[in-house]
């Protein structure tokens, strides 16, 4: 199969901004983590399992794609959406001026199915009148596993997770030890 790319530009048709803090450091910090040799071992063995498209999450993309796209076009935004049959994730970007949420009304109920559908969301200053909002989720594919595959990959997640958390915590202490020495 295709990979599958929808992109719109909506850029002219919005006028609002708003300032936003720099998060440099915290993209730093997860791409230390996630680009280390465990990480990166343990996302080649979750690739390794073969996978077909799970048709309720694929449902669930496109109403978030739609919704989404209703969002960029009011604020004169732009949107990519990407379904990847070579790595598996299916990814939604918008770039907006703004984004709010109220916890009242039907966009509270929409954004919290978009939440629901992705296992990644992330909102992301670019500049002092953008914002950049990441959704992905690697469960638009279901792996196609035997029982003794899935046991593995239980126990090999909770030795990771372990792992994971002692690989952040040294890293939070190497940190603080930088900042005192300054």
């Amino acid at each position: 199969m295709e990979n599958e790319i929808y992109e719109r530009d909506y850029a002219g048709q919005g006028n609002a901004t708003l300032e936003y803090a720099d998060h440099k450091g915290t993209d730093a910090f997860w791409r230390t983590v996630l680009g280390s040799k465990k990480a990166l071992e343990y996302e080649d063995k979750l690739k390794s399992f073969p996978k077909k498209v799970y048709p309720a999450a694929k449902g669930q993309y496109d109403d978030a794609l739609k919704y989404l796209d209703l969002i960029a076009r009011k604020t004169g935004g732009r949107i990519k959406g990407i379904v990847d049959f070579q790595k598996y994730y299916a990814e939604i970007v918008v770039e907006v001026p703004f984004f709010e949420l109220s916890l009242e009304g039907s966009r509270m109920e929409d954004m919290w199915q978009i939440f629901l559908w992705t296992d990644y969301m992330s909102v992301t200053p670019i500049s002092s009148e953008r914002v950049k909002l990441t959704f992905r989720t690697e469960l638009y594919f279901l792996d196609v596993l035997s029982e003794d595959e899935q046991q593995s990959l239980r126990d090999s997640g909770a030795i990771e997770a372990e792992w994971l958390f002692n690989e952040l915590c040294e890293q939070n202490r190497e940190w603080r030890d930088k900042e005192k020495n300054k």
